[in-house]
């Protein structure tokens, strides 16, 4: 069987995941309208701007490229012009080495945009030249490029060892050919090779000047084959090597073709490298970067502030299906208390109403199913007991327990005395018990008896009413007084008590009067059963409920048992002297001594005459014989003051026997018969137990 608690424990754990379902829903919810509402604003004003950006760096790039180009442009139609003329003078187209050196070396000095020169002849020897010129490693090449471009230039490149030792600033100079012709026929090429610190110098102006718009690390001219032509200022990478390839993957965007915007043959193949220092584009990617941080912490700040509205909306939602959970398992002292006052509050204060509103019907049911079951269980028990004395304690027993009552108490009717007497009580005092005896009318159980009216006491404090029957001293508390009545004849009271005030209520007492009702019919059959099953006169039980009982101990048990007979010694007297009046006396004097010398569960019986017997449950003939002493000795003890004022001195002598193997009930009475015969042989106010009379008879 699963139990209750795992029940409940399970079903919390389904509340608590639907509820967490919730608060996600509404927390998805929250970051989505935050998220697609903001996001795409963000990177669109980000886009935006990142074109505008990219349009003014094209533009700028766009401007740079030119003037850079209008410098090289220049410095190239310079350089051709040169070359046309020194071509075409006599010393040149003659190879003259000496006046061409001479040539050469004026060239050079007069114009510091020359760094060297040289003449090859047809057959690529070299006639002439300046002290700095380089020879070019590769004359085959050269030349082809020279009779396929009337005008070339690209990057002198020096692998010969022994020039190993010129100054880096020569290496990789460029060079401006030219060939030298005359009337058609090829005489040789015309060399000179440039000072590469004019186009330095024009990159540093570049950087300079536009250092504060859109400022670059470095600036770089690149030849056709990647190679370095020249560099500002502070560059990482020198004139003559080949640009990193994955730089220019990095930076393809900075690179521009100087023939796409001088589209001219004479236009060299080069191209312009931007390297961004802190470039608008680098603000835009730092811009990207801290949206990206603030969009971060805005999602956070927005977790944490969705969290908070959700845990604010189903916070008071779960605390009302908790609360409705807890209800609907039977808890409906669970107070549902509204935290808000919208829509939630409001539900959850009919919810509250609705659950007031069930726990009164539900304490209204439970005590009518308590009023019922109440009934049933006390007519249950009364009816199963005829023993009056034991069903006089479990009636009060039960009421007291019902009830809830701290003290209890039953008062029977004497015809005899016409007074009320206490005939089982719960909480009194035993002097209490024994002394009350009270009149018809008399105190508040006499006028209940007289007036056969059920009486309510709130408060015995503050009640007249009640301070008026009593008639004394009244102590704080709750009282409930009803009738027993037995076939519209009264029999006696029935009343309970607590010390607090205001414990009972009229349903208690409606309650109170239907048990009192079963009490008094239960009551009025045990008191016919006991005067057909006792004796008039001393109230002991008759001889055939002797003999009955002892046929029911055989039956329920194995375990041992005895009986006491006993004898008035010299009844006869009494009679003869005294008159029946006064054995009667005697009579009634001895039973009452019975019931105060045995025990409880000890039967007391009258078999006839003046002889009685007790049958004594669970106990072997020694353990009887200790009661059997007692009664004797109290006999003995307690002469009777007959009505005339006589004291008559009794004494009794008595038998006890044990039921034997053979479980003989005859046996048994006839062992203590004889017994009882032994010890008027011996002299009679005695004991005698069968046992000892055997032990004789074996001697």
């Amino acid at each position: 069987m699963i139990s209750c608690d795992f029940l409940s424990g399970t079903t919390m754990a389904i509340i608590v995941v639907r509820f967490q379902k919730m608060i996600f829903k509404l927390f998805a919810a929250f970051l989505f309208l935050i998220f697609f509402s903001m996001v795409p604003l963000g990177w669109y004003s980000i886009s935006v701007q990142e074109k505008l950006v990219q349009s003014y760096v094209q533009k700028t790039n766009d401007a740079f490229v030119r003037f850079i180009g209008f410098q090289v442009f220049t410095i190239i139609a310079k350089t051709k012009s040169v070359l046309d003329i020194y071509s075409r003078l006599g010393e040149i187209q003659d190879l003259d080495e000496e006046r061409a050196s001479k040539t050469l070396i004026e060239l050079v000095e007069n114009d510091m945009l020359f760094t060297g020169a040289g003449i090859y002849s047809a057959r690529k020897v070299l006639i002439a030249h300046t002290e700095n010129f380089q020879p070019p490693a590769n004359l085959e090449h050269l030349f082809s490029q020279t009779l396929l471009h009337q005008y070339g230039i690209s990057l002198f490149e020096n692998i010969e060892e022994e020039l190993q030792s010129v100054s880096t600033s020569h290496r990789g100079a460029a060079e401006f050919r030219t060939l030298i012709r005359n009337q058609g026929q090829v005489l040789g090429a015309l060399i000179v090779q440039l000072n590469m610190d004019y186009f330095q110098r024009s990159l540093d102006e570049i950087k300079d000047f536009f250092e504060n718009t859109n400022e670059y690390a470095s600036i770089y001219i690149l030849d056709e084959t990647q190679r370095i032509i020249a560099s500002s200022k502070d560059s990482t990478l020198e004139a003559g090597k080949v640009f990193p390839p994955h730089l220019l993957l990095d930076h393809n965007l900075y690179l521009k073709d100087l023939q796409d915007y001088y589209r001219s043959k004479d236009t060299p193949p080069w191209k312009v490298l931007f390297l961004p220092k802190g470039s608008a584009y680098e603000n835009i990617k730092e811009y990207k970067r801290n949206f990206r941080y603030f969009l971060i912490f805005y999602l956070v700040v927005a977790a944490i502030l969705g969290w908070w509205i959700a845990k604010k909306i189903t916070t008071p939602l779960r605390k009302l299906v908790e609360s409705s959970e807890k209800i609907s398992r039977g808890n409906l002292e669970m107070r549902i208390t509204p935290e808000t006052n919208d829509e939630i509050g409001e539900l959850a204060t009919k919810f509250d109403v609705m659950r007031v509103n069930l726990r009164d019907y539900q304490n209204h049911l439970k005590k009518k199913i308590l009023e019922l079951q109440t009934l049933y269980q006390v007519g249950t028990i009364v009816s199963k007991e005829l023993d009056f004395r034991t069903l006089l304690k479990t009636i009060l027993d039960t009421v007291v327990d019902v009830m809830a009552a701290d003290k209890g108490s039953i008062l029977l009717h004497d015809p005899k005395t016409q007074t009320l007497k206490i005939a089982m009580a719960k909480g009194l005092k035993r002097e209490v018990v024994q002394k009350t005896s009270l009149a018809v009318g008399e105190s508040v159980a006499g006028h209940v008896f007289q007036t056969q009216q059920p009486m309510l006491v709130m408060d015995t404090t503050k009640s007249p009413e009640f301070q008026k029957i009593k008639k004394e001293q009244v102590s704080p508390g709750t009282m409930l007084s009803v009738p027993l009545i037995s076939n519209e004849r009264p029999l006696g009271v029935l009343n309970i008590s607590k010390s607090m005030a205001y414990s009972f209520n009229d349903q208690d007492l409606k309650l109170f009067q239907a048990i009192a009702n079963l009490c008094a019919t239960a009551i009025d059959n045990a008191r016919l059963y006991k005067l057909a099953i006792t004796d008039e006169l001393t109230g002991l039980f008759i001889r055939r409920f002797f003999f009955q009982h002892l046929e029911q101990l055989l039956q329920s048990s194995n375990r041992p048992f005895s009986i006491i007979i006993l004898d008035i010694d010299h009844f006869k007297i009494f009679n003869d002297t005294h008159g029946h009046s006064v054995g009667d006396e005697v009579l009634i004097h001895v039973a009452n001594l019975l019931h105060q010398a045995i025990r409880d569960h000890d039967i007391p019986c009258r078999l006839g005459g003046e002889e009685f017997c007790i049958i004594c449950p669970n106990q072997t003939a020694t353990d009887a014989e200790i009661p059997a002493n007692r009664i004797r000795s109290m006999i003995e003890s307690t002469p009777l003051i007959s009505l005339g004022g006589k004291e008559l001195k009794i004494t009794v002598s008595l038998g006890v026997s044990e039921i034997g193997p053979d479980r003989s009930i005859t046996k048994l009475y006839e062992n203590a018969d004889k017994a009882l015969y032994a010890s008027k042989d011996g002299g009679r106010n005695r004991v005698t137990l069968y046992s000892d009379i055997q032990s004789l008879n074996q001697e």
